[in-house]
């Protein structure tokens, strides 16, 4: 078991695209804008709280 592809998503799309290029090769990075359709596309679905940030 496992996943064909997995999209990364990011408010910001450079950053969206920076993690699927950190990820390998059946990762790919989709536009903020594109969630709503990609929700009915896809079988799994992860998200995380924002990162806090180190003083």
């Amino acid at each position: 078991m496992g996943f064909k592809h997995i999209y990364t998503l990011n408010r910001t799309d450079s950053k969206a695209i920076a993690a699927a290029d950190h990820l390998g090769e059946n990762v790919s990075a989709i536009r903020y804008q594109e969630l709503p359709e990609m929700v009915n596309r896809v079988d799994a679905m992860a998200t995380l709280p924002p990162a806090k940030r180190q003083s």
